[in-house]
């Protein structure tokens, strides 16, 4: 259903979905009754030589129907969606003991990332700072601690349904947990779209050893991976399986923030847990 929505790959995004899918076919439903009915009284109502047009003062009944149905609908639509809203924006039903905490700094035209290390607190030696690069591991709880340095910025990742206004001078706390499997993949359609960005390759000569590199492009036939320095374009009928080790999504500013807005652009990275040790092994030697 809707198919051109980005994929989700949070717990809570298929909530969201569900609310977006009433709403777009309950508005569907208005549009095509109320230009209908438009479309009728045109017709009906032209011009026609001879005829006078009739005065009609309304109807109460008829503005007391639209005015509670529309009521009921707006409430109901409301009772669905308090429980949505509370699950993601309440700091008071977030996961609590999480996986992952970063504090997330919008300015004018990055994002930076900051880690507390090993000590688990922010604002000492071992802090890790990264420019428009936020990397947790799978299916793990993050909490992020979201604030800015200059305007108003939105922190948004359309596959996590997520979407939260920075402010300066406020902390502003948001969680998710993304919801990835990371089995073989056989079926290799679309990869790009369902966000797949480094993987391992099984040849399907079993004498063949393994690759692994990043998606860089896809064609019908073929995947383009960069392996280190190197670019291969290797077909996909010699590969038996994929599988993944990060997913990419795209965290855009959401809110206009100045002429550079258009190019500010972080980049979630969804590690395995796998790759994710070895990520902060890199980090943070033990």
């Amino acid at each position: 259903m809707l198919q051109w929505l980005p994929e989700n790959v949070s717990t809570f995004g298929q909530g969201v979905d569900n609310l977006f899918h009433a709403i777009y076919w309950l508005t569907v439903v208005v549009f095509i009754l109320v230009m209908g009915t438009l479309i009728v009284f045109l017709i009906k109502y032209r011009h026609q030589e001879g005829k006078k047009a009739d005065y009609i003062e309304g109807s109460t009944t008829l503005e007391i129907v639209w005015t509670v149905v529309t009521t009921v609908i707006v409430f109901v639509l409301a009772m669905f969606s308090y429980p949505q809203w509370n699950n993601i924006k309440s700091p008071t039903q977030f996961p609590e003991n999480p996986d992952v905490v970063v504090q997330v700094s919008g300015k004018q035209f990055n994002w930076d990332m900051t880690y507390p290390g090993p000590d688990n607190e922010f604002g000492t030696d071992d802090d890790l700072e990264l420019e428009n690069e936020l990397h947790v591991p799978m299916n793990a709880v993050v909490h992020i601690r979201l604030t800015a340095e200059d305007v108003i910025h939105s922190f948004f990742v359309p596959q996590l349904r997520l979407k939260q206004d920075a402010l300066p001078n406020r902390f502003i706390n948001v969680w998710f947990q993304t919801e990835l499997d990371d089995k073989p993949i056989q079926n290799f359609e679309r990869l790009k779209a369902k966000g797949y960005f480094a993987v391992t390759l099984t040849p399907a000569d079993a004498n063949t050893p393994l690759i692994s590199g990043t998606i860089l492009k896809e064609t019908e036939d073929t995947l383009e991976l960069e392996v280190g320095d190197e670019t291969q374009t290797i077909s996909k009928a010699n590969v038996k399986q994929l599988a993944p080790k990060v997913w990419r999504y795209e965290i855009p500013c959401a809110e206009l923030c100045g002429f550079g807005h258009s190019g500010m652009l972080g980049y979630l990275n969804v590690h395995t847990q796998e790759s994710y040790d070895a990520w902060v092994q890199e980090r943070w030697p033990q």
